[in-house]
């Protein structure tokens, strides 16, 4: 895949993430396929008519040091590596990056898992890797397409530290989810699909950064809407994960504890609104998005958080 002007947006946004990185390796020898580009951000590149572009070009502007890329294509100077298998083994191939991109690259590849395993390894302790792949729609155009639970799964059993998640719509209304992991494991791990929280004690740093995507940033104070089957489930799920929970919020119940938790009906509730966010689980019946005098924001969990 080539670095279109919805991937430029995506990568022009995230500089301040990649600041500190000075090496880059890209699965995929890239073009950028965007001739906006200049409009698009201020690296003033020079862009050739005649032949492809390669992406080595931004990363140059951005101030990186040193670029090479893997594709069986050789273009732009490409290792001649095939990716469905282990590149370290096949190739004797050791070295590390600051930044280890798969932008459009792993879906044509069969081997899953060693495509994955390959991009662990070429990234250093500590250092980037970006992901940007088809998500919905394109229909035809490879082996995969991913989940939201993919990304997710596979940054909790890695304990990828999650820095950004976030949907590249195209102007063809195909869609990629963009995501940038911080390594901090030094040995790779392939998920087993299940819990995310269950990796708790081993993966603290991807889970707590999963939930703050979820959940958003600096939340101390959380109510749950719904104090029955439900309710129980995501509260059960807070707690494993070290969350504070103030409040069930109930329509036909108040002033019964759960755990020492206050059940409130709505109308009680809405008299203080003392809490940073209120979770709805993925199953409950009825709604208190949008209801009159309500100012906190809502916020509904996946269902591939809890199986």
């Amino acid at each position: 895949m080539g670095y279109s002007c919805e991937v430029i947006k995506f990568f022009n946004g995230s500089k301040d993430i990649l600041i500190h990185c000075d090496s880059v390796i890209e699965l995929g020898s890239q073009d950028i396929d965007c001739l906006e580009i200049n409009e698009l951000t201020n690296l003033n590149i020079e862009l050739s008519e005649k032949r492809r572009n390669s992406a080595k070009k931004i990363y140059e502007k951005l101030g990186f040091s040193e670029y090479e890329c893997i594709d069986i294509d050789k273009e732009h100077n490409a290792h001649d590596f095939d990716l469905n298998y282990n590149i370290q083994e096949k190739y004797s191939f050791y070295k590390q990056f600051d930044l280890v991109t798969n932008c459009g690259t792993s879906e044509h590849i069969f081997s899953q898992n060693i495509v994955f395993e390959n991009l662990h390894n070429l990234c250093k302790e500590g250092g980037l890797l970006i992901n940007i792949l088809p998500i919905d729609k394109w229909k035809n155009h490879s082996f995969f397409n991913y989940h939201e639970r993919f990304f997710f799964e596979l940054a909790a059993a890695n304990n990828y530290e999650l820095l950004k998640f976030e949907y590249i719509i195209k102007k063809d209304k195909n869609v990629l989810a963009g995501v940038i992991y911080r390594k901090t494991n030094k040995k790779f791990i392939l998920p087993n699909q299940g819990d995310i929280y269950r990796y708790r004690d081993k993966s603290i740093i991807a889970i707590n950064s999963i939930l703050e995507y979820f959940l958003g940033k600096n939340i101390k104070n959380i109510a749950i809407f719904g104090s029955e089957k439900e309710g129980n489930r995501v509260y059960n799920f807070l707690k494993e994960s070290y969350i504070n929970v103030k409040y069930f919020i109930d329509d036909f119940k108040n002033d019964e504890l759960i755990e020492g938790i206050k059940i409130l009906n709505y109308k009680t509730f809405i008299k203080n609104q003392d809490v940073d966010i209120i979770i709805k689980g993925p199953l409950q019946k009825g709604e208190i998005a949008g209801r009159e005098s309500l100012k906190i924001e809502v916020k509904t969990l996946p269902l591939f958080l809890f199986e």
